[in-house]
């Protein structure tokens, strides 16, 4: 799409680079915060890089970053040139360092929520049970939509403390699998998430979670399984056995919808 994006409409504070992107704080007239994340583009833009972003944009999910607006800036917008300047800046150490970005090349973008968190890879106490909660919800509404995010790390998901959510972030590695043959791609990735939470957390989560022992469980018992066969409700389905006694499993899905399991059996 073309953008409807104005710089002059937000104050933009840089945040980070990554390796073809650079990502700002964008604060509004009204004092609202969001992220922007403007893609470096070496060649010709393949519109397809941002198809899942632009679907994004119509699923609402706690447990997912929220996506506002998707756009591409052309050379012929008024505003083209000052980002191409601003993009040519070298934020991290100050300095006027140019990047290779070919004047006549369109600049994509896209506009999210702000998250005032921290990732996993930076929480010093992390809850087991409410990140497996809030990650299998969100894996679930993706294969709802055929998404595959293909990049589940533990830099990728952000606690939320306002809302007491995680919240799984960076769509850039995502694509459509449309043929279902990479269902359980993320449920996979995301077990090798829980293994390093519950390595570098063992102590935390031991005083936290009388049931950090089921997680532990939990994910020993995944490790022989993991495989193309297994999908989030597998995962889902064990998890609620080992927790065991009155423990209930609640998964927030999309439109209202909510699904609760108990001793291993959807329940509503």
């Amino acid at each position: 799409m073309t953008s409807p994006f104005s710089l002059f409409s937000y104050n933009l504070q840089f945040m980070h680079e990554a390796e073809d992107a650079k990502v700002f704080k964008a604060t509004d007239m009204t004092g609202k915060q969001f992220v922007v994340k403007f893609t470096l583009v070496y060649g010709n833009y393949d519109p397809a890089a941002h198809e899942v972003y632009s679907e994004l944009m119509t699923i609402n999910h706690p447990n997912l970053v929220k996506v506002f607006e998707v756009g591409i800036i052309m050379p012929q917008h008024p505003e083209y040139k000052q980002l191409y300047n601003m993009m040519n800046w070298d934020y991290d150490n100050g300095s006027v360092a140019e990047v290779s970005l070919p004047t006549n090349t369109a600049i994509p973008y896209v506009l999210m929520e702000y998250i005032d968190g921290v990732s996993v890879d930076n929480k010093s106490e992390i809850e087991p049970i409410s990140l497996c909660q809030d990650m299998l919800a969100a894996i679930k509404v993706l294969q709802n939509h055929s998404i595959v995010h293909d990049d589940v790390q533990t830099q990728n998901i952000l606690f939320d403390p306002t809302n007491n959510r995680y919240v799984l972030i960076d769509f850039d590695l995502s694509y459509h699998d449309a043929d279902g043959e990479d269902t359980h791609r993320d449920v996979d990735l995301f077990m090798e998430v829980l293994l390093h939470v519950l390595r570098v957390n063992q102590p935390v989560t031991n005083s936290l979670l009388p049931n950090t022992t089921a997680i532990n469980k939990f994910y020993n018992a995944t490790v022989t399984m993991i495989s193309p066969d297994l999908g989030v409700d597998d995962y889902t389905t064990l998890l609620s056995q080992l927790l065991g006694g009155d423990y209930v499993l609640t998964l927030p899905l999309e439109h209202g919808v909510t699904e609760v399991w108990q001793h291993g059996v959807r329940i509503q």
